[in-house]
């Protein structure tokens, strides 16, 4: 999920905790909402967010999950090894400088 998508549902991951639910999310964290901007772009709209974001790695560590970051392309896979070697959930916060272009939204 995007930085974006774990302010508005990254929470599950307590329930997740709470309940023994072993799951891996990835948190793409540009510190931005690219979808959005695009999106808000393309209809000519004037409220663009930009600049938002925080540690996901600490906010995912605080509600009880095994969290790590991410900050090189060659960390990825010994990263996802490590996470799913747990026995809880686990949140990889991967640092992004952009995300890929998304395709053009109607």
């Amino acid at each position: 999920m995007g930085d974006g998508s774990f302010g508005m549902s990254g929470m599950e991951i307590e329930i997740a905790v709470r309940y023994g639910i072993k799951t891996l999310t990835l948190v793409y964290n540009n510190n931005g909402l690219d979808a959005i901007k695009i999106l808000q772009k393309n209809r000519k709209e004037n409220a663009v967010w930009d600049n938002v974001g925080g540690d996901y790695a600490e906010i995912a560590k605080g509600m009880g999950a095994y969290s790590a970051h991410v900050n090189h392309l060659y960390e990825i896979r010994p990263a996802i090894e490590q996470a799913l070697n747990q026995d809880k959930p686990a949140v990889l916060d991967i640092q992004l400088s952009s995300l890929v272009p998304l395709p053009n939204y109607p």
